[in-house]
């Protein structure tokens, strides 16, 4: 047996007895969470990257970024609970995770004594040391949790026949066994109301996108995010190819109908290969009582595809939502609108703001409401010709703060926060709060975007594509994730990946400024064409002839500086607003944009570069004395200089750099 024994900070943990303690306490954590601890641990002081942990912790598993996330996050709180209050688990960005604390390695002999101070020993465990050891610490209960779980799925459960869950009158089957997945995966599609109604449409979408929520929770379950599976309503699709587009391997199917102050839920979940039905339920509670259906069916999901629920990942939908039923659907309704913004503009983030409003006024504690209120005075500030920044970034800063203060190990509130620091151009506090937002777990996919859009925007797009494809896998219908995937993949010099991901995207004009680049990278200049002009761009739209004096210059390179020369002049003879053609400049990699001397203030290029700025073609561009003096007004060399070099950009001494 191993006896392995390390202290770690405040705690002990003993490979032995499989036990982690602190002050005699034992800290409990299931099996996967105290392996992960444990490889750390042996690993510690160096970082030990997500492909090793998928190695010696989920070995022979596939897993993404977010599961190591969610049970990295497991851990943390686990620690925090047992009165830990540092970070025993630090992120490192594109990278992997490291121990944050001292870490020394008991002798064998101390192991039964873990409680009392011991010399510490350097760690010196070969790669292979490390791995076997990690197989050989699965405890026999992780076998003996397997077990159960089949023999609950085998027919003979109570899953099996009509039984009480929690207070509720529960009718369920399980025909036939429960297919094995190498990795459990579900989509969970919105909840049909079967009487047509708008209330009925709001519950149902709820209860599907709480679902979702609380199956994401489950560290050995990946799940289709909401933003994708709901694109697909309406469509009719079987399920074969639902599953085929969302990357998953079964689908949850429900029904919603209210009679007065009671539901009827009924759900199924399909195994997309065979089309099987490996569990279905039906309850018919009080309307009160819908968060306990919830947390019924998502345990019941977890079941039939036979993962395990750690302790901390119990379903509980009551932990992050309100005690009022209808603050609870007027947040809905606001989250709804906000989902569908690109379509809807402005008076849609207005409308979600007034509902996130109402829900706040009716259940103040409500911290998701809270967050739903910053996001949309985040996003306004963005909308309208002259809208008021300030006031909609201080009413934002408020309401995320205050939501962090109700909950504070929430990812979306710590990402909205994120996105305002961004905008109010502070590099340094946004990431800080968007790698804290990334290792609480289940980021949503606004909070992604904006953490793509800062470090994009940063010059870090090669360390950003491995957790934007990890992202993107879960939500591969989500536009805006889309955008930020092909941005990063068109910097990274991979564009036909890029226009195959914007392809089937309908028209906005983030997708057409990416397409477009990705179509000169390629050569395409019809489709860029096509693409840029009217294009809108921060200072308004680009008029056609300018858009195809831009690919002209790709098309013909002896022509470039005649297309240069022709967009500058534009200005001086009024043709072209200044704004316009300083965007276009950039986007050609041409200098030229800063002999317009454009006034940047009260406009995005104040507080953020733009992603077209690290263009391979704009090498003069980042040449330039005075591409230089804008990153150091943005205080992006300070933030390299603290956190690494981005892809373009090296120091030249202690005080000076270069990109290229």
């Amino acid at each position: 047996m191993n006896h392995e024994c390390y202290r770690i900070g405040g705690i002990v943990l003993n490979a032995g007895t499989q036990e982690v303690t602190r002050d005699a306490e034992t800290i409990p954590l299931p099996p996967l969470s105290f392996n992960l601890l444990y490889t750390l641990a042996r690993h510690a002081p160096n970082v030990v990257t997500t492909r090793q942990l998928e190695d010696e912790v989920w070995s022979g598993l596939i897993v993404d970024r977010g599961t190591i996330n969610k049970r990295v996050l497991l851990v943390r709180n686990a620690l925090r609970k047992a009165g830990c209050s540092s970070d025993y688990i630090v992120v490192v960005r594109g990278t992997g995770y490291r121990i944050g604390v001292p870490v020394e390695r008991l002798p064998d002999s101390a192991a039964s004594h873990a409680a009392e101070p011991a010399q510490a020993e350097p760690v010196r465990d070969s790669w292979l040391s490390v791995r076997k050891g990690a197989v050989l610490a699965v405890p026999l209960a992780l076998l003996v949790v397997v077990l159960v779980l089949v023999l609950r799925n085998d027919g003979n459960g109570p899953e099996s026949n009509g039984a009480q869950a929690g207070g509720l009158a529960v009718s369920q089957r399980a025909p036939g066994a429960t297919a094995a997945y190498a990795v459990a995966s579900v989509a969970v599609l919105p909840f049909e109301d079967r009487d047509e109604t708008a209330s009925g449409q709001y519950l149902g979408d709820g209860i599907a996108r709480e679902v979702i929520d609380l199956l994401s929770s489950i560290s050995d379950l990946r799940v289709a995010s909401a933003s994708s599976s709901f694109a697909l309503r309406g469509k009719d699709l079987p399920v074969n190819s639902i599953a085929m587009q969302l990357g998953v391997g079964t689908v949850l199917q429900g029904s919603v109908k209210q009679y007065d102050d009671d539901i009827d839920v009924q759900a199924t979940l399909v195994d997309a290969k065979t089309g099987n039905t490996l569990w279905s339920g039906s309850y018919d509670h009080e309307l009160k009582d819908v968060f306990s259906v919830q947390d019924q069916i998502a345990s019941s999901v977890a079941r039939a595809l036979r993962v395990a629920i750690g302790e901390n990942e119990q379903p509980n939908s009551r932990l992050n939502s309100s005690g009022s039923l209808e603050a609870f659907n007027l947040y809905l309704r606001g989250q709804s609108l906000l989902d569908d913004r690109i379509k809807l503009g402005a008076h849609g983030v207005e409308e979600a703001l007034g509902y996130f409003t109402g829900a706040v006024e009716l259940d103040p504690e409500f911290a998701r409401a809270h967050v739903g209120v910053a996001a949309a005075h985040f996003l306004l500030q963005a909308y309208g010709e002259h809208p008021d920044v300030e006031e909609h970034l201080r009413r934002g800063e408020a309401s995320a703060r205050y939501a962090l203060e109700l909950d504070p190990g929430s990812s979306e509130a710590l990402g909205v926060l994120g996105a305002i620091m961004m905008r109010r151009g502070e590099p340094a506090q946004a990431g800080a709060l968007f790698e804290r937002a990334i290792a609480a777990g289940n980021v949503s996919p606004d909070v992604m975007h904006w953490y793509a859009m800062l470090f994009t925007s940063m010059g870090y797009f090669d360390k950003l594509l491995p957790e934007l494809q990890d992202a993107y896998r879960g939500d591969p219908l989500n536009q805006l994730l889309g955008c930020s995937l092909s941005m990063s993949l068109n910097l990274a010099g991979q564009p036909a990946e890029s226009a195959k991901v914007l392809s089937n995207m309908t028209r906005f004009p983030k997708r057409d400024l990416t397409l477009a680049l990705a179509s000169l990278y390629l050569g395409d200049f019809d489709t860029a064409r096509s693409m840029l002009r009217n294009l809108k761009l921060t200072g308004g739209p680009l008029p056609p002839r300018f858009a195809d004096l831009v690919v002209d210059g790709f098309e013909h390179p002896l022509h470039f500086g005649n297309a240069e020369t022709g967009i500058f002049n534009a200005v001086h003879q009024g043709e072209l607003a200044p704004l316009v053609a300083f965007e276009t400049l950039l986007m050609m990699g041409s200098p030229r944009a800063f002999d317009l001397e454009v006034d940047l203030s009260g406009t995005s290029f104040e507080f953020r570069l733009p992603d077209a700025a690290w263009d391979n073609w704009g090498v003069k561009l980042r040449r330039d004395p005075r591409f230089k003096s804008w990153i150091k007004a943005l205080g992006y060399d300070q933030f390299w200089r603290k956190n690494g070099w981005p892809d373009r950009c090296r120091p030249t001494g202690k005080s000076d750099f270069e990109c290229v």
